[in-house]
């Protein structure tokens, strides 16, 4: 038995009336917690293409329409139920339908549709998150136009202000955790799309457009590549300080010792090396300061002597 046949029978087996649907894959994802009939047969004219849909519409290809009606026309039957409310609003199922009504009006239609519907009573809030989770779920999106879409269903968990995450403080009706779960995301990743939205939120108000995304998530890439290299340099100082001596002997070597300095070490090892000290917080700028006036001073005495030896030879 192929693929499809094996479709067909599993569509006619599973969901009796009065099952919940639990199952992981993406219908049954959206499908979630609902209560379906059996399945029952339904003429085109039965059938109300959702509004929310639309948007979804305009993203998929003319390749991914030509290529569900080619498998429609060639088996000569629709195998996976349309799932729709009551009086017909399609929930699942929008290419589906327009294969076949497109198939009716070439006159090869496949008459009946499998058709299953929803008894569990939605909210149009509700419905719209059926219909966008199933897209979203399903079809190839650009991340950018995902987290527009995410926003629209989820408002309170990617707009609002405040610790997301956390409805004491958030007032968020969803979880990240849920949301993982729901959009098969890691945590993380859900938190770095909440961010983006925000970010561009913050900058550019309400209303915003997939090239909005676009520029927020650029900006706090480079934002992050920047900390990266901070934190990279940081730990390579880190280091550079470990692996010169300890501070007792650059205290020897370099500070002060019985009331003198120690001027026979490099000039240049000596400013490099405060310098990693001062920024590990070990000395002050006013210790290095005090260094190097002792240096200026050392080498105008030097100087001094060295005339003098100059002199006392004539």
């Amino acid at each position: 038995m192929g693929k499809k046949a094996d479709d067909a029978v599993l569509g006619a087996r599973v969901g009796h009336s009065g099952l919940k649907i639990d199952s992981k894959d993406v219908s049954n994802t959206v499908l979630e917690g609902l209560i379906l009939s059996n399945i029952l047969y339904k003429p085109l004219s039965f059938f109300k293409p959702n509004p929310c849909n639309a948007v979804f519409d305009a993203l998929k290809t003319d390749e991914q329409f030509l290529t569900l009606y080619k498998d429609i026309s060639e088996t000569k039957a629709i195998l996976n139920p349309l799932i729709v409310m009551p009086d017909g609003l399609i929930i699942e199922g929008h290419s589906r339908y327009e294969v076949a009504k497109k198939l009716s009006a070439e006159g090869n239609s496949i008459g009946m549709l499998p058709t299953r519907i929803i008894t569990t009573p939605l909210t149009s809030e509700e419905i719209k998150q059926r219909v966008y989770l199933g897209n979203l779920l399903r079809f190839e999106i650009d991340e950018d136009t995902r987290i527009v879409l995410y926003a629209e269903i989820w408002p309170d968990y990617f707009c609002t202000t405040g610790k997301p995450g956390r409805k004491r403080d958030h007032g968020d009706t969803i979880s990240v955790s849920d949301l993982s779960k729901k959009l098969g995301k890691s945590i993380p990743q859900i938190k770095r799309d909440a961010a983006i939205y925000r970010n561009a939120k913050k900058k550019q108000g309400n209303n915003l457009t997939v090239q909005d995304i676009s520029l927020s998530r650029k900006e706090l890439n480079t934002k992050r590549k920047r900390q990266e290299k901070l934190k990279k340099a940081q730990r390579q100082q880190t280091h550079s300080i470990n692996t010169l001596p300890v501070l007792d002997d650059f205290q020897i070597n370099i500070l002060q010792r019985q009331g003198t300095w120690n001027f026979d070490i490099d000039i240049n090892y000596i400013i490099s090396y405060m310098e990693k000290l001062k920024l590990s917080g070990f000395i002050t700028q006013s210790t290095m300061l005090d260094f190097l006036i002792a240096w200026i001073m050392h080498l105008k005495n030097e100087l001094f002597l060295h005339n003098s030896k100059d002199k006392d030879e004539i």
